[in-house]
């Protein structure tokens, strides 16, 4: 039938029988052709009963029929194989891959030049007629490369794009959380002091949740542990608690934390996911919690008999709730806990009572060696930060310690700033321009030298995505604090590099 009849005959008939019987097999031949991959349909008892153009160029065949001279089984025409299936026939091998390798098998077969061409197969299975057919894809693994690639450029695509939203959103909360603290240390009169604390909740609670959303955008099948970054416990636990408060109060619900008082000041673990499942167990305490119960979150260090497996036990105890582990919400919360070393187990009473617990696995950092020992009158502080508003932040927050400000407006800056004066601390924002803050952080080192007494520059900067801490510190950078800075853990890292007695 000629290509206009064809479609007049399609068009013009109303019966689907009619329609069917002007299509031939063909005319799906046709189609599987336009198709990139080499595809083959295999049935058991009766093997390979359809190939398209792309599968016969391939193997260097001309037809289904040369194929079925030349190979007594579809396995054949493999010189070997990833794996080593003691399987009896094609079919029992074609299952095999399909059921255990959803993701390719990979084989190999050297064509009439003597090259090698390694090949993914992938298996799945059609029911037609009561039996089931074999749909066969083949692709070479240059291919497979490309599409890697793409997939690669994608993700960095996506990474680029969270990593800039998120500088969009913490710049600017560092300065109106910053600043939202400083106010509430003026003479207020009790009806500005509740609007203030209004305030800062909601600003505290809308900072968790586009972190939570960026870092659950982030995240993906293949999510593994980050190298490690430090944690601070009694400073880090009590900032997120405070930032759930006026949530826990429009549930009705109140919530405390219990961090032992034996435990690290410092642990080092993968921060980004440690916060990450305390937000998500805390937001799935509150879902599950009934009005006038109690929320408490625990934290202490677990004995064990392993000399390198240091362990914090955690739990969440909820005092009046009808708990489910079968939740789908939890899923994400197993996986982290997994990815930390641990495991989740939840006990529920018959009083209502529930509780969350697992370990992670941790590690204790070793203490500085590079604290100076002046008197706090004499310490001198270089920040060098381009934004003007936390420009002023940082210059009040210090202040606040009796410390010596001197303030950079551009890497550039920071570069004469540090040759012209001697400073104890450099707090060095990233995305800066003339010069960007890594750029900078060389620069000054390299000036100073290596009999140079320790400088400590510790980056201040909204860059927060997995990996980025990592970066900074192979750069250059000496430590890392993420925006929005909390000002417990601006004291600590003063602390930790020159001694403010805070």
């Amino acid at each position: 039938m000629k290509l206009p009849e064809w479609i007049s005959t399609i068009f013009n008939t109303t019966s689907k029988k009619e329609v069917n019987d002007t299509i031939d097999k063909e005319f799906y031949y046709k189609l599987l052709d336009l198709n990139l991959d080499a595809i083959a349909f295999f049935k058991d008892g009766a093997g390979c009963i359809g190939v398209n153009s792309q599968f016969l160029s391939m193997f260097n065949i001309s037809s289904l029929d040369e194929y079925s001279k030349k190979y007594s089984n579809f396995r054949n025409l493999f010189s070997d194989e990833d794996g080593n299936m003691d399987v009896s026939d094609d079919t029992m091998w074609l299952d095999y891959i399909h059921k255990m390798y959803a993701k390719g098998y990979g084989v190999r077969f050297i064509d009439k030049d003597e090259k090698i061409h390694h090949i993914q197969i992938f298996v799945k299975t059609i029911d037609h007629n009561e039996e089931r057919l074999f749909y066969i894809i083949l692709r070479e693994a240059e291919e497979l490369q490309k599409i890697q690639s793409h997939i690669v450029q994608k993700d960095m695509i996506k990474k680029e794009f969270l990593s800039k939203m998120g500088m969009q959103f913490r710049t600017p909360m560092q300065g109106i959380l910053g600043f939202v603290k400083m106010l509430e240390k003026t003479m207020l009169d009790n009806t500005q002091k509740a609007y203030l604390s209004q305030v800062s909740i909601a600003a505290q609670e809308l900072t968790v949740n586009l972190e939570t959303l960026l870092d659950t955008a982030e995240m993906d099948e293949t999510s593994t542990l980050n190298s490690e970054g430090n944690f601070h416990p009694f400073i880090e636990v009590d900032a997120l608690i405070n930032s759930f408060v006026q949530k826990a109060k429009e549930h009705q619900v109140k919530i405390y934390s219990d961090i032992d008082s034996s435990l690290d000041k410092t642990v080092k673990c993968d921060t980004k996911k440690l916060k990450q499942l305390l937000v998500n167990l805390l937001n799935y305490a509150l879902d599950i919690s009934h009005k006038n119960s109690d929320i408490t979150f625990f934290m202490c260090k677990k004995d064990t008999d392993n000399i390198k497996d240091t362990r914090l036990k955690c739990s969440i105890n909820v005092s009046d709730t009808i708990a489910d582990p079968r939740r789908d919400d939890l899923s994400v919360i197993r996986k982290l806990i997994t990815l930390l070393g641990g495991e989740l187990n939840i006990t529920c009473k018959d009083d209502g009572f529930a509780s969350l617990d697992f370990d992670i696995v941790v590690t204790t950092p070793k203490e500085s060696g590079n604290l100076s020992q002046k008197t706090k009158d004499t310490f001198h502080i270089l920040v060098a930060e381009d934004n003007y508003i936390n420009q002023n932040l940082m210059q009040l927050m210090l202040g606040e310690y009796g410390l010596d400000v001197v303030v950079a407006s551009n890497g550039q800056d920071a570069i004469e700033k540090a040759k012209e004066s001697r400073f104890d601390i450099v707090f060095m924002d990233i995305d800066m321009p003339v010069k960007n803050g890594i750029e900078a952080t060389k620069e000054i080192k390299e000036a100073r030298g290596k009999d140079a007494p320790f400088l400590p520059i510790v980056a201040v900067t909204a860059l927060a995505m997995q990996g980025d801490r990592e970066r900074l510190l192979e750069a250059g950078l000496d430590d890392y604090i993420a925006k929005p800075i909390s000002r417990e853990l601006l004291a600590y890292v003063l602390n930790k590099y020159i001694d403010i007695g805070v």
